[in-house]
């Protein structure tokens, strides 16, 4: 991901030397997002009320802050042109004083569920109206990759141990998938600076390839926790601080 980013950055920099009209940005993002990560929610559910963590409530991640950043160019008085990189954590932690069985002589008291992701894409933007006008609508697509890493840690006492010490336990995964956006936005000028308000509405969804699911296995032989895809497709509200590195 990395060496997409420099090689991005780099075509946007020639671009824009090799045009008059191009005027370079830079921008801090920040927000709120939502996705529907129901397999993982599912998991969550199901092991919590075995665990008996927190009386068994449904457990969801749907929604987290996003914090992110861009840089791009302005070209001519109606085009927009951006490499934006996007974080968005995923993650749940169970801790409790009362240790809980989850098998036979096998009790917990601390599981910790991360499913992060990052998320790095090309964006094109139209601007209506004139260059005068000040708020302007701007309307626009997007497309690149997510990648996924994440990781399950469980702390494990085995009761019928000949010496019984607590142990952390777990497994990690990773993986990469598509990532679409179709985007509305209203860009105030505030001179060098301008603010940008915006409503997204985004796919991208990431294959699991391998995930080890045989480490934490319940009372009838079957995988506490599975990942198999995760799906970050949802809603996004977002708030751009830019700065004009031109002088038009």
């Amino acid at each position: 991901m990395m060496r997409t980013t420099v090689l991005v950055v780099a075509a946007l920099v020639v671009l824009g030397t090799g045009a008059p009209a191009a005027e370079p940005w830079v921008q801090a993002t920040f927000g709120l997002t939502t996705y529907d990560l129901s397999d993982v929610n599912d998991d969550l559910t199901d092991s919590t009320r075995d665990f008996g963590f927190l009386h068994g409530e449904d457990q969801v991640i749907d929604s987290s802050p996003i914090i992110g950043g861009a840089v791009g160019l302005r070209l001519g008085d109606h085009w927009n042109v951006g490499v934006f990189f996007d974080r968005l954590p995923a993650g749940s932690t169970f801790d409790q004083v009362r240790r809980v069985e989850f098998d036979r002589g096998l009790s917990t008291d601390y599981v910790d569920y991360d499913v992060g992701a990052s998320a790095l894409y090309l964006t094109v933007d139209r601007l209506l109206g004139e260059v005068r006008d000040n708020p302007r609508v701007v309307y626009g697509v997007s497309g690149g990759i997510i990648s996924a890493s994440g990781e399950l840690q469980v702390d494990i006492l085995d009761e019928f141990a000949d010496d019984p010490e607590e142990q952390r336990v777990g497994t990690d995964w990773s993986g990469t998938g598509p990532y679409v956006d179709a985007h509305l936005k209203v860009m105030v000028d505030l001179g060098r600076f301008f603010l940008e308000p915006e409503i997204a509405y985004r796919y991208a969804r990431v294959d699991v390839p391998d995930f080890d699911e045989t480490f934490l296995l319940d009372n009838d032989e079957e995988p506490i926790f599975d990942v198999e895809k995760l799906d970050y497709t949802g809603m996004v509200f977002r708030l751009g601080v830019g700065f004009k590195l031109g002088r038009r």
